[in-house]
């Protein structure tokens, strides 16, 4: 199956899931990430907003606030290639993009780089075991990786997604940037295969 028929049974997969398994799902998620000895010692996570039956993002948001981490929001400019990365807290002012996303208002004293960041909570659509990473088609994080990858050996990046999502296999394009995990409802896949850097 080519990526685009991959990208639309998967999105039609997770869009027939319930709000409440959505949830559930979605608090598991975020008890395996709360309970990851490696997650004790991040400083900065980039995580996304969640939008169209994602993985919930705000209870995870909330839960790294409240313990002191650093909280990265991605913003998509308006040349609709690049990401602003935007440092976010509780008192955050927050817009709704043309596509219902809620976005965190830029300002020149809350923008942050990559260099900032410690760990990326990547969104995508569909996953494989190997790291391969299948988004919405934009290569946001494609991009943003690829233009930090000098420093790409000392971020981590991790998908969250449903189980649902998974697939066996993933052709990747030469400029797909890979996931080095994912952290589903049943649990966290760590040291998938690495980028070829």
């Amino acid at each position: 199956m080519n990526k685009q028929d991959l990208r639309k049974t998967i999105l039609s997969i997770r869009r027939q899931q319930s709000e409440s398994d959505v949830t559930s799902k979605s608090e598991k998620i975020l008890h395996h990430l709360s309970t990851w000895n490696n997650f004790n010692e991040v400083l900065a996570v980039m995580i996304y907003m969640d939008y169209d039956n994602e993985v919930k993002t705000q209870p995870i948001i909330d839960f790294c606030l409240q313990n002191g981490k650093d909280v990265i929001v991605p913003v998509v400019n308006s040349d609709g290639k690049t990401l602003t990365l935007v440092q976010i807290d509780q008192n955050s002012k927050f817009t709704k993009s043309t596509l219902g996303i809620m976005e965190p208002v830029i300002s020149s004293e809350n923008t942050r780089s990559l260099y900032d960041v410690d760990l990326v909570l990547a969104p995508g659509v569909a996953f494989d075991l190997e790291g391969n990473r299948i988004g919405y088609g934009g290569g946001y994080y494609d991009r943003l990786l690829d233009e930090h990858r000098a420093i790409r050996h000392l971020i981590k990046v991790y998908a969250l997604a449903f189980e649902c999502q998974l697939v066996d296999a993933i052709a990747a394009d030469s400029t797909d940037q890979k996931v080095d995990g994912i952290i589903t409802e049943k649990g966290i896949y760590n040291d998938l295969k690495p980028n070829n850097l």
